[in-house]
């Protein structure tokens, strides 16, 4: 199965550096089992989508309304992503849950949504480390994913992202995240892809791989530096 590399480019601003970001992986995203997808900030979407366009690169959105009806001011519907020239569409990021208190309800609602527009959804599941510490990590996931009504959904992809990892540097080790990825696949069923967010950088990276079940990582931070990115490529490359 082909690997997939998601970059979150989250709320970064400055349109140019990031059109030359997209360019420069444009220009290494050559790799037949390797897809590069690029979720900017939604004014930015038809300029990145500009760069990329033609090439192997995909571009995804970092969230997307539960609502289709034109009646809500300042939300983005699925339709208007997919218009926009986006194939993929992160939901459920444990910054917008913790945020914006979206429930695993609302992501329900925007992943009928993002399918009905034939677009390809990536649910982010995760525990925080009182749950992991509690051993809690498997029933919460599974709980996630329950409310989230992704079971037996088709070509969707999972994004196990720890909440206690994101952003602190802190990754689980192999075993753990071989056991989270596998009860996942089991939960899901289907031809379900699990990526591994949380903290993923060129250093982490070609250890977290040893963990053959890993579908790919969604990556934020380090997306964002061109070294970091090819490195975390590279990596995908090489596990296959």
């Amino acid at each position: 199965m082909r690997k997939l590399l998601v970059a979150n480019w989250k709320m970064s601003s400055g349109l140019s550096v990031l059109e030359k970001l997209a360019d420069e992986i444009v220009g290494i995203s050559l790799r037949k089992n390797v897809r590069s997808v690029i979720c900017p900030s939604f004014p930015y979407l038809h300029a990145i989508n500009q760069v990329i366009e033609g090439s192997s690169v995909f571009l995804g959105a970092q969230d997307c309304s539960m609502h289709n009806a034109p009646s809500h001011t300042g939300d983005v519907s699925a339709a208007m992503l997919r218009e926009s020239g986006c194939k993929y569409v992160i939901l459920g990021h444990s910054e917008r849950k913790r945020s914006y208190n979206e429930t695993s309800g609302h992501i329900a609602s925007k992943l009928r949504m993002v399918l009905d527009e034939g677009l390809h959804p990536i649910v982010c599941v995760g525990e925080s480390m009182e749950d992991r510490k509690e051993g809690k990590t498997l029933s919460v996931i599974m709980e996630q994913i329950s409310e989230a009504a992704i079971q037996g959904v088709r070509k969707m992809t999972v994004a196990y992202e720890p909440v206690w990892s994101i952003g602190t540097g802190v990754i689980p080790t192999v075993d753990d995240v071989e056991e989270v990825v596998k009860h996942i696949e089991h939960l899901v069923g289907g031809d379900v892809s699990v990526l591994y967010g949380g903290s993923v950088n060129a250093h982490n990276c070609h250890e977290l791989m040893k963990c053959n079940r890993i579908g790919g990582f969604l990556v934020g931070k380090a997306s964002l530096n061109f070294e970091s990115f090819k490195e975390i490529y590279a990596s995908l490359a090489l596990a296959m």
